[in-house]
């Protein structure tokens, strides 16, 4: 069985946006086979997305105790760690540049992440508090870790960034599991190299593949990057938010606002949801 869910911005009616306009996929005949979802809207954050509704085909059962993955940078956080760190560095510029490629699937991601991490070289590692005290976590985060618990389920966050800033502050909004990029330190500055392989594409594939594996539960991935392509794949639902092109084109939806609370509209909405066999 199949649910087909549109999500529609409570703020569509306000801006005078019909929902005819929406584009809907042609195995819908009517109205009546949508399950329409809102939720409390929180901010009306800018997004490289225009859009004020989106679609998706959603696999029954997404709500049983799913296993919901997200990125961190430009998902679990509206900033990337990295650039964070480079503006510390005095590299900003040289480093937004690199990560710009990555994300739009120009560059590959094991390369771009070693360029921008040899720019680091020198920094202190009391940077990382500095950064961890101006990270911002996206509008409805608490939202949607604190619903996938209710339901009996875990979340995860899966990196290209660094555990040094994105653990503690995972571990503060309930954050089950961790996985990201280390650091190397030396003499209490960065040498600009990892202490650790490559957490990128491949590798948030192998973690995804290992839950599915030792697990019946549903995975859900989140993910704003090229990089980001290949885990979207591995899950059984995923959410490309406020994304690049290349991972707009392939994901199971998308997700056009800076709302992450917004995912479990297509997650547990299956009470008001119409089946399509």
């Amino acid at each position: 069985m199949t649910r087909f869910v549109r999500l529609v911005c409570p703020d569509s009616a306000s801006l005078g946006i019909a929902l005819a306009e929406v584009p809907t996929p042609r195995a819908i005949a009517t109205e009546a086979d949508f399950a329409v979802a809102s939720w409390e809207r929180q901010s009306m954050e800018p997004c490289p997305c225009t859009a004020t509704a989106s679609w998706a085909e959603v696999p029954a059962g997404l709500n049983r105790q799913p296993l919901v993955v997200s990125d961190a940078d430009g998902t679990l956080f509206e900033q990337e760690v990295i650039e964070e760190l480079a503006f510390e560095a005095g590299t900003l510029q040289e480093v937004a540049a690199i990560t710009a490629e990555a994300m739009n699937g120009r560059m590959d991601f094991a390369e771009s992440l070693h360029r921008r991490v040899a720019t680091l070289e020198g920094l202190d590692e009391e940077a990382f508090a500095r950064v961890r005290a101006r990270m911002r976590v996206s509008t409805g985060t608490n939202s949607l870790i604190n619903r996938t618990h209710q339901a009996g389920g875990k979340f995860a966050v899966v990196s290209g960034g660094f555990v040094e800033v994105v653990d503690p502050i995972a571990s503060g909004l309930g954050v089950d599991y961790v996985l990201a990029n280390r650091l190397e330190v030396s003499g209490g500055v960065l040498t600009g190299k990892l202490a650790s392989e490559v957490v990128g594409p491949n590798q948030k594939v192998w973690a995804i593949a290992s839950w599915k594996a030792s697990s019946t539960t549903p995975v859900v991935a989140i993910g704003d990057g090229a990089n980001d392509i290949p885990m979207l794949s591995a899950a059984n639902f995923g959410v490309a938010f406020c994304p690049k092109p290349a991972l707009a084109r392939v994901a199971d939806t998308v997700m056009p606002w800076r709302n992450l609370g917004s995912v479990w509209g297509f997650i547990g909405n299956e009470m008001f949801s119409q089946t399509v066999h």
